[in-house]
């Protein structure tokens, strides 16, 4: 059997705060039998709602990050799950729950280590929790530190893990520790919130670490830990870590369905970033490799105004104009030199070219078949270095 200290439920709060401390003199320690899930109540105010906040499975409570001042306002509880070296693999922030009130705040658990117990300190009436105060453990060689969330000033004195009242005008409320057990590590918490944190348990469950046969094999080089499931822990290259062994993705995960790692699993959000790259890559491949495709006339736009351009060509050489016909002084020349390079498609045909006026600089433009005109224009401030590029694009007109 494991001792643990256990919540003396349905005792008035402030009773439980002279509990804690006749606890640290040995006189109410309570034996109960070891069980992986141990979810504490949420003792304390009321609030305006309640929520029951929970890591994903195989993920543990590491940090808390929101906003606190005289107390604290806003919670929410970070989590990651871990590679077989105690590395994160992953980390996330669960819903905060609060108000907007005071500071923002966030702090963790040293590297390889995850919560495995807290301590609260209350505000005086027993309406907000003040402060947190976590023990992390190190899921190395059990190696405890101590971390603290939200109001620290003037804390109360430590001794071991428990903290012992102030007294006089001032006392600070204390709840009861809530300690998971041997093996067992923090998942999540019981919270009462509205506009500041007003109760909160925690929630515990059995630590469960990479397989020791897996882990006494790291990845070799090049190789990353597949997302572990019920009985799949190996070495994969990076762009199958989401791949499950069934060839599936994982929970709320899809193929990307595009381009080189089609077969790569990622977020919706990749998916979409995916997609929008190989539209762009198939508009490439639509670039001209004839020169005489940018001769004749342009709809264009330049930083947001409308130019007439027209090209002229003469083998390689180009000449033409841009005009504004409601703003005259926009209106320009330039020349430049058509260059054809080899593409992975085939040639492509550049146009590398000078303005004069009305300002001086140069840029380049691409043709495609579509009848689409891209590039840019780098000009340079009379008497200044500084060069500034603007964006020139526009459709066919005429031939």
């Amino acid at each position: 059997m494991t001792a643990r200290i256990s919540r003396l439920q349905g005792c008035n709060p402030r009773t439980l705060s002279l509990f804690s401390a006749a606890s640290l003199l040995g006189l109410f320690i309570f034996f109960v039998p070891a069980e992986a899930r141990q979810a504490f109540p949420a003792n304390g105010g009321h609030g305006d709602a309640s929520a029951t906040d929970e890591c994903p499975p195989g993920w543990y409570v590491i940090g808390f990050k929101g906003r606190a001042e005289g107390w604290i306002d806003q919670v929410s509880l970070i989590c990651a799950r871990f590679n077989a070296d105690n590395s994160i693999a992953e980390r996330r922030q669960l819903p905060a729950r609060g108000g907007q009130g005071g500071r923002p705040m966030e702090t963790n658990c040293p590297r390889g280590s995850v919560v495995q117990g807290v301590n609260y300190l209350m505000t005086k009436e027993w309406r907000q929790v003040r402060m947190i105060y976590a023990e992390c453990v190190s899921l190395a060689g059990g190696g405890k530190s101590r971390i603290l969330f939200g109001n620290t000033d003037n804390l109360p004195e430590e001794k071991g893990f428990t903290m012992i009242p102030q007294t006089g005008d001032d006392p600070i409320p204390l709840q009861s520790p809530e300690i998971c057990g041997d093996g067992d590590a923090a998942i999540g918490m019981q919270l009462n919130y509205g506009r500041h944190v007003n109760a909160a348990g925690l929630i515990c469950d059995e630590l469960i670490k990479p397989k020791a046969e897996v882990a006494a094999a790291l990845c070799k080089q090049g190789e990353v830990w597949r997302e572990r499931t019920s009985s799949d822990t190996v070495c994969v290259h990076p762009d199958q870590r989401w791949v499950m062994a069934d060839g599936s993705c994982r929970q709320g995960w899809v193929k990307l369905g595009v381009g080189p790692k089609k077969d790569t699993c990622g977020t919706p959000e990749a998916r979409q970033k995916a997609e929008a790259a190989m539209a762009a890559v198939e508009k490439d491949k639509l670039r001209s490799g004839n020169p005489q495709d940018f001769a004749g006339t342009w709809n264009t736009t330049r930083r947001g105004e409308n130019l007439i351009l027209t090209l002229r060509v003469d083998g390689t050489n180009v000449t033409g104009e841009f005009t504004n016909p409601s703003r005259p002084s926009s209106n320009g020349t330039l020349t430049g030199t058509i260059k054809t390079i080899t593409g992975d498609d085939g040639p492509i045909a550049n146009l590398k070219y000078n303005s004069e006026q009305p300002t001086v600089g140069d840029g380049s433009f691409y043709v495609f078949t579509d009848g689409r005109l891209e590039g840019g224009f780098t000009w340079r401030e009379p008497g200044k270095a500084k060069k500034t590029f603007i964006r020139w694009t526009g459709t066919r007109a005429s031939n």
